[in-house]
């Protein structure tokens, strides 16, 4: 078993029946650092590499009304977070049916 398989199934055993607090307790310990190593322009594309990779495999067990109140108990955060005045939001919703029909 080479050296990284290991850490990786034990890593996998140990989050199976980790609740969601405690994941987010295993992220805190290691997403600050990880972001405070990357550059403003190496933020910006892990960001948009981490949701175009990851962001349908997280929802993938939902129905679509589970993802819209998911999305309106998100917006609070979203809208405080980003200037959503500059946004052309239609545009983004118009973008996205040609690149992910």
């Amino acid at each position: 078993m080479s050296g990284d398989n290991w850490k990786t199934l034990l890593a996998r055993r140990l989050l199976k029946n980790t609740a969601p607090e405690e994941m987010m307790g295993i992220v805190d310990l290691f997403l600050p650092s990880m972001v405070s190593a990357l550059s403003k322009t190496q933020l910006k594309t892990f960001l948009k590499l981490l949701f175009e990779k990851y962001l349908g495999f997280l929802l993938r067990s939902m129905r679509r009304e589970e993802r819209a109140q998911l999305l309106k108990d998100l917006m609070p955060v979203v809208a405080h977070e980003f200037p959503l005045q500059d946004i052309d939001i239609e545009g983004a919703v118009r973008l996205s049916q040609t690149h992910y029909p």
